[in-house]
């Protein structure tokens, strides 16, 4: 059905687990007559898999579009809902990620008994950082009537409470970033008021300043209409706008001002006919929420849930339009004859859908608000990018513009039926997917070619030979139906929808099997944007397991089944080990049962599988200390030489260091030394914990030590953790180093990184002695990694230098800083750059104990010495390093080698925060 961009909404349901989200999305569903009132909330109509229905908790996301008319209002148009469940158990964290993508809006419910839990935080912090308005439903009253017997008053000061909550929640991620931006601006200030400003924030200073109306839009307010209360078990819920229309009649009031004063300290003087203020001394009046809205919803519960008070329901029955065709006598005491009278009175759907068309945005209405974070190279540069017809159809929402879509997961669908699988398969037939998507602009149709978007470098750095966008044919599209789907001929912009497509060869347009492409941006230009993906990239495995066939020759079928699970799962992480196994990696046990499941009866059936037990994944760092018992061979297995006795007792935060063979050589040894150190041992330790490791050919020896991150440091890479990736690994820029730039570079914001880093590491213990005057030169933040290394060989090598090396450019300006920063012995020639972090990679992904990621270590690269023949120096200068660069990969695999044996006393592992999991 063709409407209005205006009158199109898009929302998701978000929740802490068992809050009410599915019963929720039944009562929506009855309204539409999917499923009769009475099975709502028993069906679990959007819970298409069987292991959902069985342990009663969701865990993916579904769509259905939905259609609304507001009854009341003469004249009132019809909106489309796409409405869309996500799962609320923290194990499936991505999924919410994914609907709060697709969404302009969201409906937040929270058990009023239970209160805020650690997911609805979650869920508003994601809300809050993808720009998504929300409404708020305070669910389940029905439990502090029935289980809690609380009073009125003591229901009203309950969900009082829980109100001041969930503000607190929102308020404290308007102040986060609030000060977050005025910290920046101190830090960019002069070295006087940076030192300053050092010691915190000036919470007096008149640069901090509060956006008034961000603050006031994320708060919700029962008066303003975003607050619903209600029980979606029993089907009925309302909101003060409501409530103000049905008693202002009889109390003699417009309902605008009476909804003002229904909520709050205002108890209503029946002698003047006037609202006033209720002092909080006063314990005779009643608030006017209590007196006139939950003392008429208990006395229904009084009157029918326990026993049938038939007197009392008559009197209501002539007073509520609603029930006039109800047959009283044929009511039964219990929750059905609840539901049949509140449903009635105040029905779940109305109210809901009725807040979502009043107070959640359009798509018109958000993207002003949303393209900046969905596509920040576009839209968080101010007015100085134009990108033409595209750019303005995206604000726009246009529908006869370019088409822009963003495809968001894969569902496994059996295409003949028009049905999604589940975690069931029918018959014989093969996997099929559908991919689920956002159109943002434009009019999708079939039989039409969208080519993929790559997430590309600066415009500016991207070469000539770049290779040809590929495409994909869009073969059928339809509406989503909860498990069914309804085939379409178009959708336009601000549609959810599922679209059947296949890969198109560039040259001879040969279908073929799509690899395991998650989230795709779809374009009709290749000069289209790149909308950021919606999972977090420090969402990763915390339980892993190793999967082989029973039999050998079923090996190709499980790598073909963990590949279509990689492409229907984007939150999976599936790994092939140096021993050939199949790891596959969960976010929690129950999305390790689920991809089991899918596993077996999907995307690899009949083939018996071998599953270890899991592993709970783990960081590794280094200990700050080490106790004098676990130095003592005799009470302890773990033991130290000689020349680390100085851990005993002391921190080692400033310099920790690794057992390894004793070098009789110091840090001052000639090239002489070095050089016939070389033949005996390619790998030996100093005293002061330095190592030095020869490469294979004998050509370069690296002198390298680790030191423990500081606290202050490592507190600032995990809070920047997803920007610094963005920044560093995928070499993307980032307005959170912006630093207040309107546009920003990827060069800028590497400066930017390593001045920040600079000044935490200046500010900490270890900034003035055991790295003093070294620069970052790498960072590791990718899979839980928290590592950095410093370059203390004076060659003026630096991040920005680091990312050149990435893109394949050269800087001339930086190999002429190395020349004239360090003697040719010690500085590090440039052409050994790739291998060294090549290898700083490797030993960060794969610590020494368990091969698992090192957090909190700094690397620190002292020096670099070459030996150079006599044909090689009439050569090129860096002809000698250049045989080495071949060799970074091999290095990183000897080190990993080499150091869990001489390190094991000196590394520990640590559990992952909860926030990276």
């Amino acid at each position: 059905m063709a409407v209005s961009q205006d009158h199109i909404r898009n929302i998701c349901i978000l929740a802490h687990v068992d809050h009410g989200k599915t019963t929720c999305a039944d009562n929506l569903v009855a309204s539409n007559g999917f499923i009769s009132r009475q099975s709502a909330g028993k069906i679990r109509y959007m819970d298409s898999r069987m292991d959902e229905q069985e342990r009663q908790i969701t865990m993916k996301s579904s769509s259905i579009a939905l259609q609304w008319r507001n009854s009341t209002a003469e004249e009132s148009p019809t909106y489309i809902v796409n409405l869309i469940d996500s799962p609320g158990h923290v194990d499936f964290t991505s999924e919410v990620s994914m609907a709060a993508r697709l969404a302009d809006g969201a409906l937040v419910v929270v058990d009023v008994v239970e209160g805020v839990a650690a997911q609805t935080r979650t869920v508003l912090r994601q809300a809050w950082r993808d720009r998504v308005r929300t409404c708020l439903l305070l669910n389940k009253v029905d439990r502090l009537i029935i289980e809690l017997e609380l009073t009125p008053l003591e229901a009203y000061e309950r969900l009082l409470k829980i109100l001041e909550q969930v503000n607190a929640v929102n308020q404290q991620l308007v102040c986060e970033e609030v000060m977050a931006r005025d910290a920046e601006a101190t830090m960019r200030q002069g070295a006087a008021e940076s030192a300053a400003a050092g010691e915190g924030i000036d919470l007096a200073a008149p640069e901090l300043q509060f956006d008034l109306a961000a603050e006031e839009a994320v708060t919700y307010s029962p008066e303003r209409g975003n607050v619903a209360f209600g029980s979606a078990s029993h089907g009925w819920a309302f909101c003060l706008d409501g409530f103000a229309r049905l008693i202002a009649g009889k109390m003699g009031a417009k309902p605008a001002n009476l909804q003002r004063v229904l909520w709050g300290e205002f108890s209503f003087n029946k002698k003047t006919k006037r609202a006033q203020f209720r002092s909080p001394t006063d314990t005779k009046s009643k608030p006017m929420f209590v007196e006139f809205v939950l003392q008429q919803i208990f006395a229904v519960y009084e009157a029918s849930y326990r026993s049938l008070n038939l007197e009392l329901l008559s009197k209501m029955q002539s007073q509520i339009a609603g029930w006039k065709d109800i047959d009283l006598n044929r009511l039964t005491t219990g929750s059905a004859a609840v539901r049949e009278l509140m449903s009635r009175w105040q029905p779940f759907a109305e109210c809901i859908l009725q807040m979502a068309a009043q107070h959640l945005p359009s798509p018109r209405e958000a993207a002003a608000n949303r393209l900046p974070v969905l596509c920040p190279r576009w839209f968080a540069a101010g007015d100085r990018i134009e990108r033409g017809p595209i750019m303005d159809a995206l604000r726009d929402t246009d529908p006869a513009g370019p088409t822009v879509v963003y495809l968001a997961k894969f569902l496994a669908a059996d295409l003949v039926r028009c049905v999604l699988t589940g975690d069931t398969l029918v018959g014989d037939e093969d996997v099929k997917f559908v991919g689920l998507c956002r159109v943002f602009s434009g009019t999708l149709r079939p039989e039409t070619q969208l080519f993929i978007m790559r997430e590309e470098e600066e415009e500016e750095e991207e070469t000539k030979d770049a290779k040809v966008h590929r495409a994909l044919f869009i073969e059928r599209i339809f509406v989503m139906k909860g498990r069914f789907m309804e085939a379409v001929q178009e959708a336009p912009a601000g549609s959810i929808v599922s679209v059947q497509v296949r890969p198109v060869d560039g040259e001879g347009g040969r279908a073929h099997e799509m690899g395991v492409e998650r989230c795709l941006t779809l374009c009709d230009s290749e000069e289209g944007p790149f909308l950021e993906t919606p999972y977090s990239s420090q969402a990763f495995a915390m339980v892993r397991v190793s999967i082989e066939p029973k039999n050998v020759a079923d090996l190709d079928a499980l790598d073909r089944g963990l590949r279509l699970l990689h492409k229907a799962d984007p939150s999976v992480s599936i790994e092939v080990m140096v021993t050939g196994e199949n790891v596959l990696g969960c976010c929690g046990d129950e999305h390790l049962k689920r991809c089991i499941t899918d596993l077996q009866k999907l995307f690899a059936r009949g083939v018996p599988l071998s599953i270890s037990k899991p592993l709970v994944a783990v960081r590794e760092a280094i200990a700050p200390s080490v106790s004098a018992d676990r130095v003592d061979p005799k009470s302890s297995t773990l033991w130290l030489p000689s020349w680390a006795s100085h851990l005993v007792d002391s921190s080692t935060e400033a310099g920790s260091v690794h057992s390894a063979p004793v070098s009789d050589h110091n840090e001052n040894d000639s090239d002489a030394g070095m050089q016939q150190q070389h033949q005996q041992d390619r790998i030996s330790m100093s005293s002061s914990g330095v190592m030095s490791v020869w490469t294979a050919n004998r050509k370069v020896c690296l002198r390298v030590s680790a030191v423990a991150l500081p606290q202050e440091v490592l507190k600032w890479m995990d809070e920047f953790a997803e920007d610094l990736e963005s920044v560093v690994h995928r070499q993307r820029a980032s307005m959170a180093f912006a630093a207040g730039r309107t546009v920003v570079t990827v060069d800028e914001c590497l400066e930017e990184v390593a001045s920040q880093f600079q000044k935490r590491l200046e500010e900490s213990s270890i900034g003035s002695c055991a790295v003093a005057g070294a620069s970052l030169c790498g960072m590791s933040v990718a899979r839980g990694c928290r590592t950095v290394l410093l370059d203390a060989s004076s060659c003026a090598w630096t991040l920005r230098d680091s990312h050149h090396l990435g893109s394949g450019g050269f800087n001339s300006s930086a190999a002429e800083r190395s020349k004239e920063a360090a003697p040719p012995e010690d500085r590090v020639h440039r052409s050994l750059w790739p291998s060294v972090l090549t290898g700083f990679q490797l030993a960060s992904a794969s610590g020494p104990l368990c091969e698992e990621p090192m957090r909190g270590v700094a690397f620190v690269l002292h020096s670099c010495h070459q030996v150079v023949g006599s044909d090689e120096q009439q050569g090129n200068q860096g002809a000698g390093a250049e045989g080495v660069v071949g060799h970074g990969r091999h290095e990183g695999s000897l080190l990993r080698q080499h150091l869990p044996a001489r390190l094991r006393p000196h590394l520990r592992g640590h559990a992952p925060p909860g926030g990276e999991l």
